[in-house]
């Protein structure tokens, strides 16, 4: 349970983010994606993590995909709708014959689009790291299921699994007569 909701804090992280207000266009912040894969790398470096464990690891990377997919996207339109703002001024004209009002709109829209366009990058680079991250935890889970798969119980050509499973079968049909 203090798994799950180590794991679930960065997806709180990502839907309350604060809002900038850039421009008129109101534009949620970055997402912090260090904050909301450490939990995702400190969890794979448990030896005792368990199938019901990477299915949630698993969930938890979907998740962030989605999220970063979409605040990608986002960014990308935002960094559209401000480059045509930015176009619509068109070339700055030779130095010193443009109004303070306009180099300052230049400015700002130029410093915008920069911003939204390095976000998005960062959104991308997120996605790469989802990817890589999900390759651990199917690695991982390919490991314990070979693990799994190779451990050696007992034999059941031995006379001693037979004698104890007779025994069990006696005890439980005893306590059965009992009831």
């Amino acid at each position: 349970m203090r798994r799950l909701m180590l794991l679930l804090i960065p997806v709180l992280v990502l839907l309350a983010g604060p809002v900038l207000a850039q421009g008129g266009t109101t534009v949620t912040a970055a997402t912090d994606w260090a904050a909301a894969f450490n939990p995702i790398a400190r969890q794979l470096r448990d030896p005792r993590i368990g199938d019901e464990e990477f299915a949630t690891l698993r969930q938890e990377l979907d998740r962030l995909r989605v999220a970063a997919t979409t605040e990608r996207d986002r960014f990308r339109q935002a960094a559209g709708a401000a480059q045509s703002q930015l176009d619509a001024l068109g070339a700055p004209p030779a130095e010193g014959r443009e109004s303070p009002a306009v180099a300052e709109s230049r400015r700002r829209l130029t410093a915008q689009v920069q911003t939204l366009q390095d976000n998005a990058k960062q959104a991308e680079l997120a996605l790469a790291q989802i990817v890589a991250l999900h390759d651990e935890v199917e690695e991982g889970a390919r490991r314990q299921f070979t693990r799994q798969l190779s451990y050696r119980g007992p034999a059941p050509f031995l006379p001693t699994f037979w004698r104890n499973g007779l025994d069990d079968i006696g005890e439980l049909a005893g306590r059965l007569a009992a009831d």
